[in-house]
């Protein structure tokens, strides 16, 4: 039976950057990559492609 540990968010996003950095470059990109293909919705069209564009000047 697994135990069960109380954390706090700080301490949980810790945890899960400490392992990311652990791991390879490739293994990195690897897993951000598929994160990001998840997220992606079919039929949507991602692309900014004959999008009107708005140019502002920070002054």
């Amino acid at each position: 039976m697994a135990t069960v540990k109380k954390t706090t968010f700080e301490e949980e996003q810790k945890m899960k950057d400490e392992a990311f950095l652990a791991l390879t470059p490739l293994q990195q990109w690897e897993y951000a990559y598929n994160v990001r293909k998840k997220m992606y919705k079919p039929g949507v069209n991602y692309s900014f492609k004959g999008m009107k564009v708005t140019v502002k000047k920070l002054s």
